[in-house]
């Protein structure tokens, strides 16, 4: 039988009940659900299979902020429009108790912005009279194009049938986007996380803000078949830790006990949950990707360099996770919150700032050139030391790199301005007159030696018109190596990076090949 899909965003008002209708499609808890505005922060979808129809749900944030959205820059925003864009269908819910056209007026133009059909969901339906609601589809229609609407109850899952039936007639024929036992993109972690978040909201409702984090610090399955979780709940302000802990500790014990059920319940898994309350801010930058490894389970360690000219290592929890890892790739720039909590290495958040072009990605040559600079950067700086420059150069390097096509002449000028800032310096500008580049001293010369090598002046030319051919850019890279490894490298008893090795090999062996076949 022929598959087909239909992606479906559910938006709303705050508490309109998306999250609701999500899990009662889905047939579990995979979205969190409760009374605190803006509960659900991230995108979430949702996975429902019906014979040979994969439906996608995709649960956004709440949208009373719609009007300015386009020109906003916050996690939610960005997170509702992700959602709107992907989807085939929109289906707008209102809490039937609250119904208010003013958001109507607001919201469904621009929804239509997107060219989507455009359905509207009465949810609740048994708080208000027929009558009533009958006038106000009666309003809607006379001022809006509405594909379709339907009276439903989330809760007991009333009136889902002719919902279900019309999303079926809409679905289109496909591949199926995940597969048939996927009930959601997102992992046991995360899921696990938002039962304690939503214990949170729900135990302390006026208290405590919604924008808590919860982080997993371990998620491991036992000897004995049981699973056993530690958290860590990250607060920004430390007057927030009195209101969950409760007195003599009565709250935050209340909310460990309700999440361990729901774990256990969600997970069909007996488990042991511990949780941390963590006060802290985070410090806020912007940085290059530049080693990274796993850790343990999901975690990578990381160390970037950031636009302060400094280095951070840290973990990001989930980071090897299927939702986090395509965007913890080398080389990337990205945006950093780095949390530190006590003794411990620093918890960084990370988010991608200026995605990569397919130019990179595509480009093998491009890309190993990538690594290669990032391994360089590495070795480099270290922890607690300053370069000054070294994000800028590195950066301007990365990006014309990304949109040039012949870029390895500027290649070629980095790697003496990575040798200039970390504190040796080539006066090869001024100094073209000399032919030679003495490997004993490290000086030009004007006439040959056995300690010489041929210096490539034409390599050094800020433009684009370059003609390279492997014996030059041989030679630069003999020069380059030995001051590097004589000034630095030495120092540190390092080696030259394999990335570095990799990108010389190849790069040489094609400018070779192009030279015997010309």
């Amino acid at each position: 039988m022929k598959r087909k899909i239909l992606k479906i965003s559910l938006v709303g008002k705050t508490n309109a009940g998306k999250s609701t209708l999500l899990n009662n499609l889905v047939g579990e808890k995979i979205s969190i659900t409760n009374k605190k505005i803006n509960t659900t922060e991230d995108f979430v979808i949702g996975i429902v299979n019906i014979k040979n129809t994969q439906l996608v749900l995709y649960d956004t944030p709440g949208i009373s902020f719609l009007r300015d959205i386009k020109s906003q820059k916050t996690k939610l925003k960005k997170n509702l429009w992700e959602g709107l864009n992907q989807s085939d269908i929109i289906l707008y819910l209102i809490d039937s108790k609250r119904i208010e056209l003013n958001d109507l007026k607001n919201d469904l133009p621009k929804l239509y912005e997107l060219k989507k059909n455009i359905s509207i969901i009465f949810n609740k339906t048994d708080l208000i009279k027929a009558e009533n609601l009958l006038k106000h589809i009666k309003l809607i229609t006379e001022k809006y194009k509405i594909d379709k609407f339907f009276n439903i109850f989330s809760k007991k899952k009333l009136g889902f049938e002719n919902l279900i039936d019309y999303l079926l007639q809409k679905s289109k024929f496909e591949k199926w986007l995940y597969g048939k036992d996927e009930i959601t993109d997102k992992d046991d972690i995360f899921i696990t996380n938002e039962c304690t978040r939503n214990e949170i909201l729900s135990l302390i409702h006026k208290e405590i803000p919604y924008n808590i984090e919860v982080v997993n610090k371990t998620f491991k399955y036992l000897k004995n078949g049981q699973l056993k979780i530690k958290q860590d709940i990250i607060i920004k302000n430390a007057r927030y830790k009195k209101i969950l802990l409760g007195r003599k500790g009565s709250k935050i014990k209340d909310i460990r006990i309700k999440s361990q059920k729901e774990i256990s319940n969600i997970l069909d898994v007996k488990t042991h949950l511990y949780i941390n309350i963590i006060s802290s801010d985070a410090k806020k930058f912007k940085g290059i990707l530049i080693h990274s490894k796993v850790f343990k389970d999901n975690d990578l360690l990381i160390k970037f360099l950031s636009d302060t000219d400094e280095v951070f290592t840290g973990i990001v929890y989930g980071g090897f996770s299927k939702n986090k890892k395509n965007i913890m790739q080398l080389g990337f720039f990205l945006n950093f919150d780095v949390t530190y909590i006590g003794n411990r290495p620093p918890s960084i958040k990370a988010e991608l700032s200026e995605p990569y072009l397919s130019s990179v990605i595509n480009d093998k040559y491009k890309l190993s050139c990538l690594l290669s600079v990032v391994s360089l950067i590495n070795i480099s700086v270290i922890e607690g030391q300053k370069i000054n420059q070294i994000y800028k150069i590195s950066k301007e390097f990365l990006e014309t790199m990304i949109n040039k096509k012949k870029w390895l002449n500027f290649f070629c000028i980095y790697l003496f301005d990575l040798l200039k800032y970390i504190g040796y310096e080539l006066d090869y500008v001024n100094n073209n007159i000399f032919k030679y580049f003495d490997t004993d001293t490290l000086e030009f010369k004007e006439n040959y030696s056995n300690f010489t090598i041929v210096f490539p002046h034409h390599l050094f030319m800020n433009n684009s018109n370059v003609t390279f051919d492997y014996i030059s850019l041989s030679n630069f890279f003999r020069i380059f190596e030995i001051i590097f490894i004589k000034n630095h490298l030495s120092n540190l008893n390092h080696k030259l990076p394999n990335q570095y090795i990799l990108f010389k090999k190849n790069i040489i062996s094609f400018l070779e090949k192009n030279e015997q076949n010309n």
